[in-house]
């Protein structure tokens, strides 16, 4: 069961027009299935996404701790002190997932390969404008609600005071994966 869905890229900042024609959504679903297990794997470490995964597949939105980690609206205290919100995976304005896939369906769509090299389709009375700004802006999004989910997951306690997410460890993830990046590749 797939955490993000089509209806992600269906208005708001992450729009993708067309979703509801089969050339865009075809595309689009294949990409979502290549890059949100992508994402989970890296994001997670493997240890954790493997049990999320099992969660998730077959079936409903599991219960418990991965349902916490997927649907959020959780509570938890930082390493500082301070009680925060984890909004979760699936929240349709701040999903980390969602922005990685949309970033990943932009950097392939900017341009399409043919005999001739790597060229831009042209629209009739349109012009092409470069996405980079956005996919810097929806990047570093991703790579800001990707350090709040791993504070979740550090510090995050179940009713018996345990971490909740013991099969996280952040040793087990190449976070330079998720840093920042500008329009400049620098």
């Amino acid at each position: 069961m797939p955490i993000v869905t089509i209806s992600f890229f269906d208005g708001g900042e992450l729009n993708i027009p067309g979703t509801d024609a089969t050339m865009v959504s075809e595309p689009l679903t294949d990409i979502m299935g290549i890059y949100e297990p992508e994402y989970l794997q890296k994001a997670l470490g493997y240890p954790l996404w493997k049990l999320v995964n099992a969660a998730l597949n077959p079936g409903p939105v599991p219960v418990g701790r991965f349902q916490d980690l997927i649907t959020g609206g959780v509570e938890y205290t930082d390493g500082n002190g301070y009680t925060k919100l984890w909004p979760g995976l699936n929240t349709t304005m701040n999903s980390p997932v969602a922005k990685y896939i949309w970033y990943w369906y932009q950097r392939k769509k900017a341009s399409y390969s043919s005999s001739q090299g790597e060229q831009k389709g042209k629209t009739e009375n349109a012009q092409n404008v470069d996405v980079a700004t956005k996919q810097v802006q929806h990047w570093n999004s991703m790579s800001r609600a990707t350090c709040e989910m791993w504070d979740y997951l550090t510090y995050s306690k179940d009713g018996g005071g345990a971490a909740k997410y013991s099969e996280f460890d952040i040793n087990q993830v190449d976070v330079r994966w998720f840093a920042v990046i500008n329009a400049f590749n620098i």
